[in-house]
């Protein structure tokens, strides 16, 4: 999924973006397969199309599962939203990034990087441990109300933790 994406975003000229998830891709998948043989070809060739492009390797960005305990799926309308967001453990109360997905679209699986930043200042990737929520609301409400369910990870720092996984299992 992650070479898929690339080469999408290759397609569409974003090379950045691009680079980003061959890099994952490629670190991610065994040495010997056939996947990161192609890959590590495509990535000398696009090497020597831009050289500098590959000169600073991108932030290896964890990869985000959000799913919802079983017991409480019938309980959620399908037309309802889940509002994700990064926390660091210091300052729990303001988000550092988030975004808004469908509850139909569970599990939902992306990379940290695709998280709109929601402050300006130091990097998400500067910050001490930090925390993922995911809360679903039938209102679309950003403001947490009783009834919203909700989930949290473990606490992890993005330089050291490749999966982050966030299970919907609690009631507000």
């Amino acid at each position: 999924a992650l070479a898929m994406r690339g080469l999408a975003y290759q397609q569409e000229g974003e090379i950045d973006q691009a680079l980003m998830y061959l890099l994952r891709a490629h670190k991610n998948t065994p040495p010997e397969s056939p996947l990161a043989q192609g890959l590590s070809g495509h990535l000398d060739t696009m090497n020597k199309d831009a050289p500098a492009l590959l000169q600073v390797a991108p932030i290896d960005y964890p990869l985000v599962k959000i799913d919802m305990s079983p017991e409480l799926v019938s309980k959620v309308d399908r037309n309802a939203t889940v509002f994700i967001t990064l926390h660091s453990v210091a300052t729990p109360k303001v988000p550092l990034a988030a975004m808004k997905r469908p509850v139909s679209n569970l599990p939902i699986e992306f990379s940290l990087m695709e998280m709109t930043d929601m402050r300006s200042g130091a990097a998400i990737t500067e910050q001490d441990a930090m925390k993922m929520k995911a809360r679903v609301t039938n209102s679309g409400s950003t403001e947490t109300k009783i009834g919203d369910l909700i989930g949290l990870s473990a606490p992890f720092e993005i330089q050291k933790t490749r999966k982050v996984q966030v299970i919907i299992n609690q009631k507000q």
